[in-house]
């Protein structure tokens, strides 16, 4: 007699509305803090700290931001209609399906022309990258790759620094 809507209480009504709204706030503050701690441990947020990354030293150094290029139309001008591309990186964009006329978006580097060290930004498939890797005699260890490059005695070091940075040198040290 006292159930309105076919037998089900008032009182319980409101206390599984209750228990429901504290689940959606519970999932909210959870994926907000979730969205804070993953943008809070990014180390490169902007393309500034690209170049802020870099080692510090007397090396020439370089920014430039693909990105922009692209967009305004400019990036053609700067490679050619129909660059000419070597034959190692025709095989690494295969292997790689990365190809900087369209995955990277900025550049920064610096170079004391032994050593190159770059920051880039862009999409990466780090699974293929690390295929690669391996399919030419190099190492992976968690989060970065060595892999001897075609020049003798030197060495390429990729490392993920955050899902779309990633640092690259070459040097005559392997450990670069």
């Amino acid at each position: 007699e006292g159930c309105p809507r076919g037998g089900a209480r008032p009182g319980l009504m409101r206390r599984r509305t209750v228990w429901v709204a504290v689940g959606i706030l519970a999932l909210a503050g959870g994926a907000i803090l979730s969205v804070v701690n993953t943008q809070r441990h990014r180390f490169v947020r902007s393309n500034i700290d690209l170049v802020k990354q870099l080692p510090p030293g007397d090396f020439t150094r370089f920014y430039a931001d693909l990105g922009a290029l692209r967009k305004a139309g400019l990036l053609p001008l700067l490679t050619g209609a129909n660059p000419i591309l070597e034959k190692d990186y025709e095989e690494f964009v295969r292997a790689t399906q990365f190809d900087y006329t369209r995955d990277m978006d900025a550049l920064a580097g610096a170079s004391d022309g032994e050593q190159f060290f770059f920051l880039i930004r862009g999409r990466f498939q780090w699974n293929k990258l690390k295929q690669y890797v391996a399919a030419r005699g190099g190492t992976c260890r968690s989060q970065s790759c060595t892999v001897p490059t075609s020049k003798s005695g030197y060495w390429a070091n990729l490392v993920r620094v955050q899902p779309d940075v990633a640092g690259l040198s070459i040097s005559a040290n392997s450990a670069a």
